[in-house]
């Protein structure tokens, strides 16, 4: 049905438009963009799901590279998948595939801004309240975090900060 690749740069626009068909014009103003904003994906954990049958892009998922009190972590998303793939496990395929790449990095875990019913199938748990400052407004409920390396995600306080050198 699909299969999953490094996404590369001839893969930009095709990518843009699955994210502005999921979030709409507006998801440059989500606290999760203000993040990632001026900062590059890191391109060795940027992966679609592409179709087996016309070689479409179906889904993608990027990771950029964050800091909270000096730790290195990643910072998930987008994650998008086409409405049409939706509930066919390409999503949550990406997800696993780019969270076993992601804990070959320095990072000690990643986070997300996202469904936990969805991302705690993963393993992603809602982080403690007001430890670590974001560049704008979120639902704590939904600030998401998994550890990788046994890191304590717990004890992270501080602003979150994007950018840290390539893995």
């Amino acid at each position: 049905m699909f299969s999953i690749s490094p996404l590369t740069v001839a893969h930009e626009v095709a990518v843009d438009a699955l994210a502005d068909q999921a979030f709409g014009p507006g998801r440059f103003a989500r606290t999760a963009y203000l993040i990632r904003a001026g900062h590059e994906f890191l391109h060795a954990l940027s992966l679609g799901g592409f179709s087996n049958e016309d070689g479409t892009l179906l889904a993608s998922i990027q990771f950029t590279p964050v800091e909270v009190g000096g730790h290195r972590l990643l910072l998930l998303g987008p994650l998008v998948v086409d409405p049409a793939w939706q509930g066919k496990g390409v999503g949550l395929a990406l997800l696993k595939e780019g969270l076993d790449r992601a804990r070959q990095t320095q990072a000690v875990g990643t986070l997300l801004i996202g469904d936990q019913p969805y991302y705690g199938r993963v393993g992603f748990e809602v982080l403690p309240r007001h430890q670590i400052e974001l560049p704008g407004p979120y639902d704590p409920d939904r600030f998401l975090g998994l550890s990788h390396h046994g890191y304590d995600l717990s004890t992270l306080q501080g602003p979150l900060t994007a950018g840290w050198e390539t893995p």
